[in-house]
């Protein structure tokens, strides 16, 4: 499912410089064309709160396969017509049954209910969409940005198999929250989805921490989940789901204890304290969700130098279970002033770090990128293709970079470009026809995200949604 970006796990002086890091090198996969899908960098404007220890709100139901119950009809926001949608074939792991050569786009409209059709002067919306195996699931927060409280705000949830047809929006618990919060991602696993719930509105100066997390089996019951006491009171900065379970990283209460936690449902969850003797004095960034295991990205700290800059070296580790861990050799990888480094899925067999340095004394930027199919041998590309380093999202079967496409300077409108991701990392673009998303450069905001019918873009400013299915 969704590709996080790693984030760096050390006090808040160290936190600010490996992400500083980030956020000025160009090449940084995560940006804010998916930034509702990914955790963002930023300090909280208010103290976050962990999640509370509050009953789920019902049960969850059996997985099933037929189109979701109370699905209305979206209302287009344009003359185009409704398509009509054969979602692909959904078994997790499957290769597409053909690559894509295009797109067609349809303008389907705002999600009705999401969100009030006519918010008051004070109340600030949200939504963002995110696909998993068997459809979409979208959510829509609305909120008073001037007291930010929870007891005034509304979180509802949306379903749908086809990504034009949705249920009625359901109200999802938000008791025991002080802020108000969004769902930023959705994490899924071969048994179970998991929703991502931060603060509102986070300042620029450090990860925004998990407040609240929601699990369901079927995109449309969403349950609160309660954390074990050493996650909830811990600042936890990504969540990854995928065939090997759910993996989170941050630090714990003490705020420099670094920590990962796994589960295999999204409700129980484990502490795997980092060994010492296996990462060494590490700043961790990621943790990932493989194929056949766990992967974590971090920088190994090589020491002080005299009067000079401390130095990093990009490092990834591999385990089966996420407790006896392994550090993968990347060739080419080497020493510099600030490391960063990032894993994303491309498809379900596939998998991408890419390493973003900085060296004080050449003042030089340097990028590095490797491929696996397991997390324990990475191969390096020599000369990485431009679009990879725009967003990359995913559906298991099929990887698409996304990016903004050179636009007129005279003309306000930024069209989106799109490219198929191979597992050798090779990419092409794709021709784009119909009633395609336009966003305002000035703007320049999107929710992107790949399910069963296609491609599926929110504009965050009119919440506007566009269908793109594939042309074979």
């Amino acid at each position: 499912m969704d590709a996080v970006v790693g984030q760096s796990g050390r006090t808040c002086s160290g936190l600010l410089r490996v992400l500083a890091m980030s956020l000025v090198v160009p090449l940084l996969l995560t940006a804010c064309v998916n930034a509702a899908s990914s955790p963002t960098a930023g300090a909280t404007a208010a103290p976050t709160e962990s999640p509370s220890a509050v009953p789920s709100d019902s049960p969850t139901e059996a997985p099933t396969a037929t189109a979701a119950p109370n699905a209305t009809a979206v209302p287009t926001a344009t003359a185009s017509p409704t398509p009509t949608v054969t979602p692909e074939p959904t078994a997790k792991g499957t290769a597409a049954s053909a690559q894509w050569t295009g797109i067609k786009w349809t303008s389907v409209g705002p999600i009705a209910g999401l969100v009030p059709a006519t918010p008051a002067a004070d109340l600030s919306t949200d939504v963002n969409v995110f696909g998993w195996s068997r459809g979409y699931v979208a959510f829509g927060s609305s909120y008073d940005m001037a007291s930010m409280d929870a007891s005034t705000s509304n979180l509802v949830s949306s379903s749908s198999t086809d990504a034009v047809h949705w249920t009625t929006p359901k109200p999802m618990s938000v008791a025991g929250l002080t802020y108000a919060v969004e769902v930023t991602s959705v994490s899924e696993t071969p048994s179970a989805l998991v929703a991502i719930g931060r603060i509102v509105g986070v300042a620029c100066g450090g990860p925004s921490t998990v407040s609240a997390m929601w699990s369901s089996l079927d995109g449309l019951t969403w349950s609160r989940v309660t954390p074990p006491a050493d996650f909830a009171s811990a600042s936890v900065y990504t969540v990854d789901g995928g065939p090997s379970g759910f993996i989170a990283f941050g630090h714990l209460k003490d705020g420099l204890t670094q920590s990962l936690w796994t589960s295999s449902d999204g409700r129980t969850w484990h502490s795997k304290l980092l060994p010492k003797s296996v990462f060494g004095n590490v700043v961790v960034q990621g943790a990932t969700s493989l194929a056949a295991g766990f992967a974590v990205s971090g920088a190994v700290e090589t020491g002080e130098g005299c009067g000079g800059p401390q130095y990093e070296t990009p490092s990834l580790w591999w385990s089966a279970d996420g407790s006896a861990w392994t550090r993968a050799t990347l060739t080419g990888a080497a020493a510099a002033t600030n490391s960063t480094i990032s894993v994303t899925r491309i498809n379900s067999r596939t998998y991408m770090a890419v390493a973003n340095q900085w060296d004080e004394a050449t003042q030089a930027v340097t990028t590095k990128v490797w491929v696996t199919s397991d997390g324990r041998t990475w191969k390096v590309v020599p000369s990485p293709a431009p679009m990879l380093v725009a967003t990359i999202i995913t559906d298991g079967r099929q990887g698409l970079a996304i990016s903004t496409a050179p636009t007129d300077p005279v003309s306000p409108v930024t069209p989106l470009m799109v490219a198929t991701v191979d597992d050798d990392l090779s990419v092409r673009v794709l021709t784009q026809t119909g009633d395609m998303p336009t966003v305002e450069e000035s703007v320049n905001a999107w929710n992107t995200t790949l399910g069963p019918a296609g491609l599926v873009v929110v504009g965050m400013d009119t919440h506007s949604l566009w269908l793109g299915e594939p042309v074979r």
